[in-house]
């Protein structure tokens, strides 16, 4: 585990290059900001450079909110992102996915993962958990791809057959840390489910491991 000091570089192109993106970003944005403590373990946590787009990430804000609330990208935390890339990946001795890093994750139940050893591919390829299909796929992108995606990427037609009529009003008060459980499954017409707040730990388990 390599130590703060060597991840904590002088090289700020990461943090450049996300501020690039999300300045031009056509995608609804929310920023949260964290503190410098909070930082520091999250870049422990993901263990990679704060020059890296994640390290800066990891250790420069609490997380990203795009498209009203849909798509969440984690960070480091803050009182409106009570989950952190820390806390939610847990101990690198039990790791909540061994092998990879969750990095985001949207209010239907799909996870994005930043490859270790867990999947097939390449490290550092992002792997997307579909909650309707349920079965992890490789997005052929690595975290950078993932938020330049977030920042302009088409998610209305991404999320197409799991959104209904006026979606967005169900995404105001929803807490980064909770998701919407459907009833019927998400294979049914998206305007005939049913929906319910639930805690995204409900929907992490579902996924197979």
């Amino acid at each position: 585990m390599r130590p703060l000091a060597e991840l904590l570089d002088a090289d700020d192109t990461g943090a450049a290059e996300v501020r690039r993106l999300l300045a031009h970003a056509v995608n609804p944005v929310e920023v949260i900001r964290s503190d410098r403590p909070r930082g520091e373990r999250s870049l422990l946590r993901v263990q990679v450079p704060v020059g890296t787009v994640l390290g800066a990430v990891a250790y420069r804000l609490g997380g990203l909110v795009f498209d009203h609330g849909w798509l969440r990208l984690l960070g480091s935390g803050a009182p409106r992102a009570p989950r952190d890339l820390a806390g939610w990946n847990g101990p690198t001795s039990v790791p909540r996915l061994p092998g990879a890093t969750l990095v985001a994750d949207d209010v239907a139940g799909g996870f994005f993962a930043v490859n270790g050893t867990a999947f097939p591919g390449p490290a550092g390829g992002v792997h997307y958990f579909a909650a309707d299909d349920r079965e992890w796929e490789d997005l052929e992108i690595d975290y950078r791809g993932l938020l330049e995606w977030a920042c302009n990427g088409d998610l209305e037609g991404f999320y197409a057959d799991t959104r209904w009529p006026d979606w967005e009003l169900e995404m105001r008060g929803l807490g980064m840390d909770q998701g919407l459980d459907f009833e019927p499954e998400l294979s049914v017409e998206a305007a005939a489910r049913a929906r319910r707040r639930v805690g995204i730990d409900a929907l992490w388990g579902r996924v197979p491991r």
